[in-house]
This record gives structure tokens, sequence and C-alpha cells, in this order.
């Protein structure tokens, strides 16, 4: 028996112990340095955006120097060749997720003991594991960044305010038929829910839990948050009243935002990051999504095949963050489109990502090879549906699954499937499929466009 079933099999004040435990640990790991950082970020508040651009262009420029010279795998790629063309990020291939995936320790840099770094592991949208290494310094600064422009920016304390979190963890039994569906961390202030046990017939559990422990805002899975947003009203269940629901590790879509942000009361803002520690964004009250420049380049691999600073396309990312697991020009899996115009954000001047489009894989590519991604708008806030999956089974076969709410009838349906066939075109075969649930991914996380075809 695995630690995690020895866990769940525990009382539930045990489990809370050891989740206060494990917080604690957590949270001295995750305010290293807080002081320093919070200084550095506080001076960056007026910069200006080309006074932000240059200092990522130095910084990048060191990176790439250093990695070249102390990152095992780097430093065999450039032996031999003039490393001042390692200073330019235009001498640099892209390099590719499996790379990293099954050479790892070659990306560690020689001025760090690998036994004395934090080791992650992550499946990813994708599935695949991957593991990536961290040092305490980059743990400190990551979340210095993600306190400061995901929570206090947007009106919370991250400190003393209590939280929730809906994500991949797996607190309790999935077969447990009664509450708790939960655990609580209290050096954290947090509450971890189970995004597994989430229905029709816990979700009164759920809010009783949500009003007890008094909490300030969520945090998680878009597609947890909008599952209590849409069994709570079905229901006629009265949620807590939030200052902030933050989503992560999903897309969220306008009728998702719309629901939440209705169900609780506060505003739902979306964020953008990896656990590579290489890229990050946040929104900011407005919806607009600003990328982090302290936590790498992010370019974009066009569809004629070049590198460019803006527009649309792959993403692909160089991290400044993790100095002992530098990563340069990683293709992320994800394409987006980044704003080609600078704007002011609440702190400095930054870049936009002005679209995430979803992963590369699992964007719908129709018979004359066109990729189309964002079909959020397909499934409007006022369906009667509680969640759906669009499935590209061949190229010119969408199979769409629909979990339907009390009320949904055949108008609807038929509204569904002209929606989407407006956006993937006519020569595309739509099947409609009702169906109890749909199945989530690794981790609990739950993909709304599936492309087989592109596998």
């Amino acid at each position: 028996m695995n630690r995690i079933a020895i866990y769940q099999k525990l009382p539930f004040l045990l489990k809370n112990l050891l989740a206060s435990y494990h917080g604690f640990i957590l949270r001295k790991k995750r305010s290293y340095n807080r002081d320093c950082f919070n200084i550095v970020l506080d001076e960056r508040n007026n910069w200006s955006y080309n006074k932000y651009m240059e200092w990522q262009e130095e910084s990048v420029r060191l990176m790439l120097l250093y990695a070249a010279t102390k990152v095992p795998y780097y430093r065999k790629c450039w032996e031999g060749k003039d490393l001042k063309l390692a200073e330019s990020i235009a001498n640099w291939p892209v390099l590719e997720k499996d790379v990293v995936r099954h050479n790892p320790e070659q990306f560690i840099s020689d001025d760090y003991d690998i036994q004395q770094l934090t080791k992650m592991h992550t499946s990813g949208t994708s599935g695949k594991p991957m593991t990536i290494y961290l040092d305490a310094y980059s743990i400190g600064l990551w979340y210095a960044l993600y306190d400061r422009r995901i929570k206090e920016q947007n009106g919370v304390d991250p400190v003393n305010d209590a939280y929730g979190t809906f994500a991949g963890q797996l607190v309790c039994d999935k077969n447990q038929l009664h509450p708790p569906y939960w655990v609580r961390n209290a050096f954290g202030n947090q509450v971890y829910f189970s995004s597994y046990h989430l229905s029709s017939r816990t979700i009164n559990d759920y809010v009783r839990a949500l009003h007890q422990y008094k909490l300030k805002y969520l945090m998680g899975y878009t597609s947890s948050l909008h599952n209590i947003a849409v069994l709570a009203k079905a229901k006629g269940i009265e949620l807590p009243l939030l200052k902030l629901v933050i989503t992560n590790s999903e897309p969220l879509y306008e009728h998702q935002r719309k629901q939440i942000s209705e169900a609780f009361k506060c505003p739902v803002i979306q964020t953008y990051s990896g656990c590579e520690y290489a890229f990050g964004g946040s929104e900011d009250l407005s919806r607009t999504m600003w990328l982090w420049p302290e936590s790498g380049l992010l370019e974009v691999l066009n569809a004629e095949g070049f590198l460019i600073r803006t527009g649309k396309g792959e993403l692909v990312a160089t991290g400044l963050v993790n100095k002992a697991m530098p990563l340069i020009r990683y293709r992320i899996g994800d394409s987006g489109t980044i704003g080609s115009t600078e704007c002011m954000s609440l702190e400095g001047q930054m870049l936009q990502l002005t679209t995430i489009e979803g992963r590369t894989d699992d964007l719908i590519r129709t018979p004359d090879g066109t990729l189309v991604g964002r079909l959020d708008p397909v499934f409007k806030a006022d369906f009667l549906i509680r969640e759906a999956q669009i499935i590209q089974e061949k190229i010119d076969f969408i199979r769409l699954k629909v979990v339907e709410e009390n009320g949904f009838d055949e108008s609807q349906k038929q509204e569904l499937i002209e929606r989407l066939k407006s956006r993937v075109g006519g020569g595309i075969q739509i099947v409609y499929e009702a169906v109890q649930s749909i199945p989530r991914g690794p981790n609990g996380k739950f993909k709304a466009v599936v492309s087989l075809v592109n596998k």
C-alpha cells in the first residue's frame, strides 16, 4: 500500500495534522528571501516598458552564456563553437519537451548539487511524466511573483485570507461516500478540496464546508470551480460571497467565467504558468493577461516557422527564474497570441498574452489543414449543460459529448451542433452524445477539446 492510500484511510483529524505539517514546510520554502524579493518588485513598479525589456534582454543574454558553459546538455551542443554566438537567442534552436523528459539530469547546472534540489513531478496536460528540479532561490522568487501579481494586486491577502483549493490531489479515497471530501492546512490558511467527489449528490456538503471555513477566495482547476457553480445553481443552493476566484491548469472560457462570477458574486481571473518556472502570466481585474518579464522570455513560433516576439503561434519559453535547471527556447506545447503593444499594468509596463488558444496537439484540424482554437463561444452561458467535450476522432469526424442539466432540450442540442459546425466548417461530421460524466485526465484535469488526429 503506497503513502497516498495510507493517508486516505487515516482519521480526519490526523489527516489535517499531516496536511498542516506539509503546509508548514511548503510555506517555509515559498517564503524564502521574500523581503528581498518584495523590495526588488517594489522598485520595478515605475519601470517603463523599454526598461523592462532592456533588463530582460540582458538577463536572457547572461542566462544563455551561463547555460552554454555550466549545463551539460547545452555545453555539449556548444562544444567547439564560438561562445560569443551563444549570447544571442537567435542562435539557439527550439528545445523539444521530450528531450527534457528523457534526460532531466543533463539540464542541471554544475553549480548545484542534485541532492539539495527540490524534485517536482508533473504529468502535464499531455499525461506524459516530467521531472523538474528547483533550487530554494527559484521557489522563493516564483512565489513572491505569484503572491504579488495574482493575489495582492487583485485584492486578496496571501497570508491572512483563508482560501480553498480544487485540484488533483487525492485527499480521500475515490470510493468514499460521505464527507469530509477535504482536508485543512492550518499553516497555509487553506482548505484543500477533492475535485473527484463533486456531484449533485455531494454539492450540499461542499457548500457547507465553504461557509464553515469562512473562505475569502478559491483557486484551482477551471472545470472544478465551474462545476460547483453549475451544481449549486441547479439545486438552488446559495454560495458564499468571495473576494476572488483564481483559475489555473485549464483554459477559462467566457461562459465559465460568467457562471462562476455570478455564483460567487466576485471577479474571476485566470493564470498561465508551468511547473518549469520558465514562463508566467496572470490576469488583472480588467481581464488583461500580463506576462511576467522576470519569469522568462516568451516567443512565438509562427505558421511560417519563424520565432518572433509578438504575434500568433506556438509558444516557446526561455526561463529566467530557475538557474539550477535552465530551459532555453523550450517548446511549451501551447499556442497563443502575444500582444504587439506596450501597455501599463499595475506593476510597470509589460507585454500582454492576448489569447491562449490551447494545447497545440488539441486544436481542431479541418480537412483543408486549418487549425481551429478558442471553441468556447460554442457554449453559451445560458445553455443548460454542466460540461462538454469536443473530440476530433478523424479529420472529418467530431464527437460532441455533453453532460445535460434538467431542462436541456432538442432545440439547445441543435443549436450547440450548429454553433460548432459554423466554426469547424461543413466538411466535418458532428455526432452528438449525451453522457453522465466526462472522464478527467491525469491529476484530475479536464480537457474541453481533444484531437486524436494531431496525435
